[in-house]
């Protein structure tokens, strides 16, 4: 209920409190959204969908309107079957035990000193050596 409630204070009224509103649609996970979404429902009779539709605008609109994850009053619901059915796939692998495996692996031939060097020298002076640069990262 508490960002429910902050997503609320941010929107009504005469403009938009944008830092708030900005922050707790991006720092929530889509789990959460779901039951911001009942509790702003619940609590203000309004869709929060509906809400950020009526006070926003351009791109910065359609970002907000996709992180929110849908109109509950098209839904007819608060948990529409793709949310459902994610909630039950997080459920069962919340109960797994999952194995996690690196994403990157280090290269055989590295060696952080001569990168080091290479960088300051594509770098140093006028103009950079954009090339070996990339090479390198």
């Amino acid at each position: 209920m508490f960002f429910a409630k902050r997503l609320y204070k941010s929107m009504k009224g005469l403009g938009t409190a944008d830092h708030t509103l900005i922050r707790i649609m991006i720092c929530r996970a889509e789990i959460d959204m779901l039951d911001i979404r009942e509790c702003f429902r619940l609590g203000y009779e309004k869709s929060l969908y509906n809400m950020i539709q009526e006070d926003t605008s351009g791109d910065y609109k359609r970002t907000l309107l996709q992180l929110c994850g849908g109109d509950d009053d098209l839904a007819g619901e608060f948990f529409p079957e793709a949310a459902q059915i994610a909630y039950k796939m997080w459920e069962l692998s919340a109960m797994t035990n999952v194995q996690l495996r690196p994403t990157i692996m280090s290269a055989a031939a590295y060696d952080p000193a001569a990168d080091a060097q290479a960088l300051r020298k594509a770098m140093k002076g006028f103009g950079t050596d954009e090339d070996a640069i990339i090479d390198i990262v």
